[in-house]
């Protein structure tokens, strides 16, 4: 017969080893590029917060970073997808003039007057990361929460080619996904060890498009790793749409992709090993709270 002394000292010993192991495991909402497909992003995250889904930190390159800096502030979900719809959002990417493979093809101060906003209206209370791209280096840097400017989150989000790369500090950076659409090497290296991604970034890329990153790929230096985290990816079965839809907004087309981030996580977290049985579980019980018309534009 065991002894019922030594049985209690070691279920009490494995008892604290399970809430160490507890207290040392940080979740990581990862947040992708995409342009206008940003849209899946902020719908996907619409299903998640209804679970108990409680990240620690929440990690983004381009879009994903704009998205993220806001969810980071516990911004509420349905506005959120309100300023997607919102028709002032079509005006981010506004075409130059005279455009070209210098100057770019959209101008740049849209683009930053909506990152100063965003950077202004909200203030993360969530630990939060952005990749940036240094240039002629090729070199992704990411930029924790209380080094982040509006800046930052300028470059992040500048598209290659199509808008102008950005300064600060003496250097030149571009936008955070042009060698990663999905840096989740950027949450491993913040202390993730679980990961939810959404990867909006699944369209029909132009051939001249798939030309023109994929030599840059090649030449950039080794890529890190985000295989040390279980990961949970939320992405699209089927492509959003072609490339040109990722940068021309259409109301239409911003509540479809909406509706199908948030659909898509749904399926993704009941399909999912590690994480899907708990949040599913507590997302059925938020839906029957839910408003009959939760979805933004209805």
């Amino acid at each position: 017969m065991s002894d019922p002394v030594i049985a209690r000292e070691k279920n009490a010993l494995y008892g604290r080893k399970e809430i160490a192991s507890q207290a040392d495991s940080k979740t990581a909402l990862v947040l992708s590029s995409g342009g206008l497909f940003g849209a899946y992003q902020v719908g996907a995250w619409q299903y998640l917060a209804e679970t108990s889904l409680q990240p620690d930190m929440v990690v983004g390159a381009s879009v994903g970073a704009l998205n993220g800096w806001a969810i980071a502030a516990n911004a509420n979900p349905a506005a959120l997808a309100d300023q997607w719809l919102h028709e002032r959002t079509s005006r981010i990417l506004t075409m130059r003039k005279k455009p070209g493979i210098l100057a770019g093809y959209f101008e740049g101060k849209p683009l930053r007057d909506f990152a100063e906003e965003v950077f202004a209206q909200y203030q993360p209370v969530l630990d939060f990361g952005l990749v940036i791209v240094e240039l002629p280096f090729l070199r992704s840097r990411l930029i924790r929460r209380h080094m982040v400017t509006a800046d930052h989150l300028t470059a992040t989000a500048s598209i290659p080619v199509a808008m102008p790369t950005v300064a600060i500090g003496g250097k030149i950076f571009t936008d955070g996904g042009l060698l990663e659409d999905v840096p989740l090497w950027a949450a491993v290296e913040m202390g993730a060890t679980k990961i939810v991604a959404i990867d909006a970034m699944h369209y029909e890329a132009p051939w001249w498009y798939r030309m023109g990153v994929s030599p840059m790929k090649m030449l950039a230096p080794g890529m890190r790793s985000g295989k040390k985290a279980q990961t949970l990816v939320i992405r699209p079965s089927t492509p959003l749409g072609p490339y040109s839809e990722a940068i021309s907004w259409n109301r239409a087309r911003i509540k479809e992709w909406l509706e199908r981030g948030y659909e898509d996580a749904e399926r993704a977290v009941a399909a999912c090993p590690f994480f899907g049985a708990e949040l599913a579980s507590s997302a059925v019980t938020a839906a029957s709270h839910r408003p009959a018309h939760y979805k933004a534009g209805q």
